[in-house]
């Protein structure tokens, strides 16, 4: 490898790295037992101007006047003068990330670029700085990451969604100009900040896929662009408002973390990088010995219930298999009398603090952890704070802000809202044995343009967030954002689960999780079972305790409103949740083609010598025989047994024969190319196989 050439290896491919003049990324695929700059000739494109240009991640407004490799834009307050290219001053190489110091003098800016390639799992990280070295004002118009892709790359899968709906896919083959996803609501539920780019009609076992995913809970902008001589470029850059980015003389920006994995063998190879890295570098590992069971107790539950038949759903919780009792509280802000300042109580309504206390104590009394649910950056229409403090709503200065679910916002960038939430919430962790916080945000920041603080809002929210769980390291944090949001790399850092969605239909959470597996192993996928109340479809608790099983599984109910069989249904699939949370949190997620993933879906967990496989039918098959599914991730040398774990008790007059017996040995090389016939199942019906090594 020559000294302007750098190579680094990881997982299942290799990249490439040109370091000068100017950095260019020249490969990025399957990984090679060797490659030099030599190699790199091949794919030199001919030369179209008078002298070679060759597209780099740095370039700028001035090499290139479509959107197609262009990473900056910005111009100076007095003058307009765009970046051309960076140039390389200095690199260094350490264990496996690569550090650039690049600069455009005649912009007078200076780049800092890392980029890594994780050694075990593959996966790309791509971060940089941007520095303004002039004497005035440079503003920024954007400030993306680009990487560019494989011209075999045609297919582009992307993610979308609604409330109650997050995480589907669609999937596109744009031949010219390109695709464009761009979202402005500091949600993301709708708009899920990853992609994915293939060879064309790429499946979870076939083809070859390249991931990305930016890590950044706000506004984002990511593109797929195809240029006019067939060159593709993926682009992803946090989404900024109008003059949001002003960098002073000496001032700096930074994008996001862009997070990229290449799959050679269908998108399962891709999740697997993924999942992988999130484990051993995202604080996944965190808690995984035990992700215990939550009954999450709405407050409009809780509200209807003396403090006496609380403690008796607390004890009713505990007797089947509950290990976390969380309470959502809202949040209650008020003044104690009209002098005072608010503050932040753990009581509401007819439930006094020493109630919760008491509570509490009975929580822990009965071997169960105690969590709250509450709403940190929410600010209701008639509460005190917003009454004495109209400044601390985030809004324009001169309109009134547009009420939504009777909310404003808390500005966070304002630093005295900022410290007085950060008090009431330290203040509360210290005085409450709390172990958990689900911190729900639950609208949109339709007038986050004053003084542009779309983007310094989410920072301040993760900034609290990192300083309380370093203050209260027993506390774990879940965003929950309605409809499922806020769920990306970036707060992975600094939580230990998502809250997936809202929905309680488990035929949409069975969408919801399959979308969110590509990039997220299961438990991090905050999942519960509960009252259908978001559809009209009534659904037995063999579906809904199912798919919970798979992500880190909790409950929406009134437990004193459960029949006697509802409760033996509960705690049957809490046993199940124990018994099987070893594996299902440390092995090899995989998601399972089926012939129709409109009426079926299918995946399973895979450990060393035993997995668990998990079919939805989602809707009536469309043939009387229901179909054989290939089963990936089995060793082809070894015998398996198959047995049924659980199943709707309609299955049993249509068994197959491998139903009856349990103790064939069954190859898996046999499982993986011929398959295993599947019974028929009702619709809305889940069933859920283990298939063990046979000694």
């Amino acid at each position: 490898m020559d000294n302007d050439t750098v190579r680094l290896e990881g997982g299942n491919s290799s990249l490439l790295l040109q370091v000068r003049p100017y950095p260019r990324l020249l490969y990025w695929g399957p990984r090679l037992s060797a490659a030099s700059s030599d190699d790199a000739l091949t794919l030199a494109m001919p030369a179209m101007a008078d002298q070679q240009v060759r597209p780099s991640a740095t370039d700028g407004a001035g090499q290139w006047q479509s959107a197609a490799g262009l990473a900056i834009e910005g111009y100076r307050d007095r003058y307009s003068l765009a970046p051309l290219s960076f140039e390389t001053l200095s690199y260094d190489c350490e264990d496996e990330q690569v550090r650039l110091c690049c600069v455009d003098r005649a912009a007078e800016l200076e780049l800092e670029i890392r980029l890594s390639l994780d050694a075990e799992t593959g996966v790309l990280g791509l971060w940089q700085r941007l520095t303004n070295q002039g004497d005035v004002a440079f503003r920024v118009r954007r400030f993306g990451l680009v990487l560019p892709l494989a011209e075999r790359a045609v297919e582009v899968m992307g993610f979308h969604g609604q409330w109650l709906q997050a995480f589907h896919t669609h999937r596109i083959q744009p031949q010219y100009g390109g695709y464009l996803q761009e979202y402005r609501h500091a949600r993301q539920h709708d708009q899920f900040p990853g992609i994915v780019v293939g060879t064309a009609h790429f499946s979870e076992q076939h083809g070859e896929v390249w991931g990305a995913h930016l890590a950044w809970g706000g506004d984002h902008r990511l593109r797929v662009d195809t240029r006019a001589d067939g060159r593709r470029f993926l682009q992803a850059e946090a989404l900024h408002q109008q003059a949001e980015l002003r960098l002073d003389p000496g001032k700096s920006c930074d994008t996001p973390w862009l997070y990229a994995a290449y799959g050679p063998h269908g998108l399962n190879t891709m999740s697997q990088s993924f999942h992988l890295y999130v484990r051993q570098h995202l604080g996944a590992r965190r808690g995984a010995a035990q992700r215990p069971v939550q009954l999450n107790l709405t407050r409009s539950v809780w509200e209807a219930h003396s403090r006496e038949e609380l403690r008796r759903m607390a004890a009713r919780a505990a007797r089947l298999g509950i290990e976390r009792f969380i309470m959502e509280i809202g949040r209650t802000c008020h003044a104690r009398n009209p002098s005072q300042d608010a503050t932040f109580e753990l009581s509401d309504g007819q439930v006094s603090a020493k109630d919760v206390r008491q509570l509490i104590d009975y929580v822990q009394d009965h071997s169960m952890q105690f969590g709250i649910w509450l709403a940190p950056e929410r600010l209701m229409a008639d509460e005190t704070c917003r009454k004495r403090h109209p400044e601390w709503v985030l809004r324009l200065s001169k309109d009134d802000v547009p009420e939504q679910q009777a909310q404003y916002v808390l500005n966070l960038t304002h630093s005295e809202a900022w410290n007085w939430l950060f008090e009431q919430m330290d203040r509360m962790l210290s005085d409450y044995p709390i172990n958990f916080v689900k911190w729900e945000f639950c609208r949109e920041l339709v007038q986050s343009s004053h003084e542009a603080l779309a983007q310094a809002q989410m920072e301040r929210a993760t900034a609290m967030l990192d300083l309380l769980r370093t203050r209260h390291p027993e506390t774990a944090f879940e965003p929950c954002v309605i409809g499922g949001g806020r769920i990306d790399y970036g707060l992975l850092r600094y939580i230990r689960r998502f809250w997936a969605s809202s929905a309680s239909d488990a035929l949409d959470q069975q969408r919801i999780q399959y979308g969110l597996s590509y990039f997220f192993p299961p438990e991090v996928i905050g999942t519960h079972v509960g009252v259908t109340h978001t559809r009209a479809r009534r659904q037995s608790l063999t579906i809904s305790g199912l798919t919970a099983l798979f992500g880190h599984m909790g409950l929406t109910f009134d437990m004193l409103a459960l029949t006697r069989e509802q409760q033996e249904a509960v705690a049957r699939y809490v046993a199940l949740y124990k018994q099987l949370r070893g594996l299902l949190h440390v092995g090899r997620s995989l998601r399972i083609e089926t012939l129709d993933p409109v009426s079926s879906l299918a995946g399973g967990i895979f450990g060393v010598r035993h997995a668990v496989i998990g079919v939805a039918q989602l809707q009536p098959s469309r043939y009387a025989v229901n179909e054989v599914i290939r089963i990936p991730g089995l060793d082809p040398e070894q015998n398996y047994h198959i047995r049924v774990l659980d199943a709707p008790e309609e299955v049993d007059y249509q068994q197959v024969p491998w139903m009856k017996e349990p103790t064939a040995r069954i190859s898996g090389q046999w499982l993986m190319n011929a398959g295993l016939r599947l019974p028929t199942l009702p619709a809305e019906t889940a069933l859920l196989i283990e298939i063990s090594v046979a000694e």
